[in-house]
């Protein structure tokens, strides 16, 4: 509910806020995701794209790309990556990661929390 209130976009949505095709951004955000480079949230029977790493064009914002990344390809759940990005985190001392990655002097600090992140969730998945 509250990632629904937070604002979100379906296929449709964010292909015409980027001026392409549904079928063409559903290939480029599903690319995107598979690359660790764009959070999408699986709800009920269809994915969605929440709006707080986009910016006005609908593309990853700059400076969440390199805390994004860690997360997804470490195999983090999509909805925990949503609620770690958008909440406040002790280990910022309670800021909120999309917010301070905005402050450049922030942002590295937030990139340094997600990577300790992505080590703890890689840490927490069985060997094959």
């Amino acid at each position: 509910e509250q990632l629904l209130a937070d604002g979100w976009h379906s296929y449709a949505s964010l292909g015409e806020l980027r001026g392409t095709s549904e079928d063409a951004t559903r290939f480029a955000v599903h690319q995107a995701f598979n690359r660790g480079a764009l959070l999408v949230v699986p709800h009920r029977t269809t994915s969605i794209v929440p709006t707080f790493q986009l910016d006005h064009g609908g593309q990853l914002r700059a400076e969440l790309g390199p805390v994004i990344e860690p997360l997804l390809t470490a195999r983090m759940d999509p909805w925990t990556a949503w609620a770690w990005l958008t909440r406040p985190v002790a280990l910022l001392s309670g800021t909120v990661p999309e917010v301070a990655a905005r402050d450049p002097q922030e942002a590295l600090i937030v990139r340094h929390a997600a990577l300790r992140l992505a080590e703890r969730v890689r840490g927490s998945q069985p060997r094959p």
